[in-house]
This record gives structure tokens, sequence and C-alpha cells, in this order.
């Protein structure tokens, strides 16, 4: 019964103001507005001024997790329909569960497990001197199954082309790779599906300080990849929902204007690269749909050792 379910507030709107038992428990002042906010990514969007459909948030943490706003509900293979934080919106989100997880999983696993920074500097260095392609080695990223597109719980992780001749920067940068074919992929699927043309990534996350990442997947996608000086983009959101409650900005718009920061580096795509990684992802489309029979017979095979 609709009595059942929670008053449904938009983002910025104050739903109430800090009690004095909750201020005993929390230290918070007695008085202080509690304003509605929104979902991380969602409040990502917001916190790096996404508010227009030529710019996608792209959110290289644990997962990879990508949003293009638009004022129109659609729903699609390719994307899951979020609710933006503008509360007059939505983000078309993509969603990759093996992000900078598969990165930790490969240093841990192939690369000693040493976390010192000068390891991975020195691995991203070797990194970007193998040529596009990875010496012939192709990473399929579902180390965690896959959402986005294809919704198959029975996926897994796959690199196909491995010799004797390649090594560690090899497979490193062809997960690196992997990822950014992914993201042009679906996201070239939004928009061919909804119309938008999404000019530029604004790149948050540790992930996104990855100068080798950030040029690979320009150049997979052909988009401008931007890095803002603030990356916690999801707590400047919420805070900018705040801010709009308290009354010191008028709208979301005018707080995302005013909030979210100047750029602090910009990645240009490479247009010889660019038509390499062209040729490569139409290979890379043709991985999943000729496994997925194995991917689903390997879970049945798997299930009946466990019983």
């Amino acid at each position: 019964e609709p009595e059942r379910l929670p008053r449904a507030a938009a983002p910025g709107t104050i739903l109430g103001c800090v009690t004095d038992d909750a201020a005993a428990a929390t230290s918070l002042l007695i008085g202080t507005p509690v304003v509605a906010g929104g979902g991380d990514g969602q409040a990502a969007g917001w916190g790096v001024n996404a508010l227009s459909p030529g710019r996608s948030y792209l959110n290289l943490g644990t997962a990879v997790v990508a949003g293009i706003h638009s004022s129109e509900y659609r729903t699609g293979q390719a994307w899951r329909t979020m609710g933006s934080c503008t509360s007059d919106g939505y983000y078309y989100e993509t969603s990759l569960r093996s992000g900078t997880f598969l990165i930790d999983w490969f240093l841990n696993t192939w690369a000693g497990g040493n976390p010192d920074a000068e390891v991975r500097r020195r691995l991203e260095s070797d990194a970007a001197a193998v040529p596009v392609g990875s010496g012939g080695i192709l990473a399929l990223p579902y180390w965690g199954a896959v959402m986005t597109p294809y919704w198959d719980q029975e996926a897994r992780g796959c690199l196909v082309g491995l010799t004797g001749a390649h090594r560690t920067p090899h497979l490193y940068r062809a997960l690196l790779e992997g990822i950014a074919l992914e993201q042009a992929m679906v996201t070239g699927m939004i928009e061919q599906e909804s119309g938008i043309e999404v000019r530029e990534f604004v790149g948050i996350g540790g992930g996104a300080a990855s100068g080798l990442w950030r040029q690979i997947i320009a150049d997979t996608s052909g988009k401008v990849v931007k890095r803002p000086r603030t990356v916690e983009a999801s707590s400047l959101g919420a805070a900018m929902c705040a801010a709009v409650g308290a009354g010191w900005f008028s709208d979301v718009p005018t707080a995302a204007e005013a909030m979210s920061g100047t750029t602090e580096q910009e990645t240009e795509p490479c247009p010889e690269r660019r038509e390499r990684y062209a040729q490569l992802l139409e290979i890379y489309r043709e991985v999943y749909p000729q496994l997925r029979q194995t991917y689903h017979k390997l879970a049945a095979f798997q299930k009946s050792i466990e019983l």
C-alpha cells in the first residue's frame, strides 16, 4: 500500500533537521538541515557538471560506471536507467564490475603483489611502449560477470591470443585495452539507440590518475577524456545537494556550474591509434557472442562438481 512507502523527495529538498537525540549520537549541531541526496554515480554526474548529453561521467573505480544525461526516459540493453540528482532527468548508465578491481587482481596475481607506487609507474611505462593491440592479446574483462550490455551472470574473464612471447606489460596493457574497448562498445550502443552524441568523458575515481589508461580510453572511443581537479565527484555532488537545500544556489545547474571546478588534465584521441582501435573493436564485438555457450556449459559443469 502507498502508506508503506517512504515519502519521495527531490534531491536538494530539506527532509528535516538534526534532533536532540541525533545530535548527541553524532556530534552534529542541533537543527542542522538534513537534505535529500542521490545515488553515488548520479551524484558524481552532478559533481562533474555532466548535465548535458554531450558530457558523460566515467568513474574508473572498483567498477567502471559511466552515465549519459537525458531528459527523456528510455530503457535499453546497453544501459540501466537511473534518476538524475537534478530530479527532472535521467542517466543512461553503463556498468562493468571489473575496473580497478581487475587491475589490483592482476598486480597481486601476476606482478608480485608489490603495492609500491614505483613498481606501478614502471609497469605503466613499459605497457605504454607496447603497440596497440598488446602484441595480439585481446582481453574480455568480465572477471565479475557482465551487466551492460549482455546481463549474463555466467560470463567470465578471458585472455585470447597468448603466446610465449608475451610478458607482463603485454598482459597489463591488454586489460586496460579490454576495459576501454568495452566502454567504447556500450557507449556506441547508447549513442546509436538514443541519438545522443557523447563528445567527452570526465574521468573520476582512482583509475583516472593513469595517463596511459586515459589515453587508451580516448583512442578507443574517439572522445576527449578530461580529469577534473576534484576527483571525489560523488562527494562533491552530495555537497551540491546540500548547497541547494541550504539556499546557497537557486537550482541544480547553477550549483553545478559554480562548484564543479576546473579541468586538471585533458587527453585528446590520436587519429592513427583511433583507426587501429576501431579495427580491434570490430574483433572485440565478436568475442562474447562466440563464448556465451561455452560460459554456460562451464558454469553447469562447475555446479555439478560443487554438488
